[in-house]
């Protein structure tokens, strides 16, 4: 009879620890995607490149968390892989990854321009008019704002081989790394390489087009923002 009278509470309390257990990794989970978006969000925003910005991001590119490491990363995809793993290392820790200077976009005409400051960026952005709202403004701790919600998607993604012209002439790049060289050869020179047309890119949905022109980049950048 004592059996019978234990046995219905230790199985409600079996199910409340498995429910209870269920909702706090949905929670954690859900704070871990919200940090994600966020920090795409807010990294877009003042750079102004992606969906919603005037510019797209050259990679490969340093990031820096809040507890001071930095990691390099190829693509968007893999900074977004990035954030979600250091969250989920770091629940506690106060703080949304930046990109580290410096660091280099792609203009709607082709051009390609060195970040190396915040002086530089404010420079840079002064004539870009950005669509949507500001980044999240969550707290610390991943929660989620109102973002323009692009959360880190480009417009497009440059295919390499790419050829560029430089005041030395024309240079052909075999690859990302190529082009990060390229531009560390010639940081302080004031030279901005431009791509030589035609060049192929990568859309959101994975169809690869060809450009012809810088004024074909600027109009598949307008018709991206919508």
């Amino acid at each position: 009879m004592k059996y019978r009278f234990f046995l219905p509470i230790a199985f409600a309390l079996m199910l409340f620890t498995i429910s209870f257990t269920a909702c706090t990794k949905d929670d954690s989970t859900t704070e871990t995607e919200n940090f994600v978006n966020n920090a795409l969000d807010e990294i877009c925003t003042e750079t102004r490149t992606g969906k919603n910005g005037c510019f797209e991001i050259v990679f490969p590119v340093t990031v820096v968390f809040a507890d001071s490491t930095t990691l390099e990363v190829a693509s968007y995809d893999e900074m977004k892989a990035a954030f979600k793993a250091w969250r989920e290392n770091n629940p506690e820790v106060k703080g949304r990854p930046k990109i580290q200077f410096p660091y280099s976009v792609t203009t709607e005409d082709g051009t390609i321009v060195e970040i190396t400051s915040a002086e530089d960026l404010k420079a840079l952005i002064a004539g870009c008019v950005q669509d949507g709202g500001g980044p999240g403004h969550g707290p610390g701790k991943g929660g989620h704002g109102p973002g323009h919600g692009g959360h880190g998607k480009p417009c497009f993604t440059i295919n390499f081989p790419l050829t560029v012209t430089t005041a030395n002439g024309e240079v052909t790049l075999a690859d990302p790394a190529a082009l990060k060289a390229l531009l560390k050869s010639i940081k302080g020179t004031g030279s901005k390489p431009q791509f030589v047309f035609p060049i192929t890119i990568t859309l959101e949905d994975g169809t690869v087009q060809t450009v012809n022109s810088a004024e074909e980049l600027k109009a598949i950048k307008e018709a991206c923002r919508g």
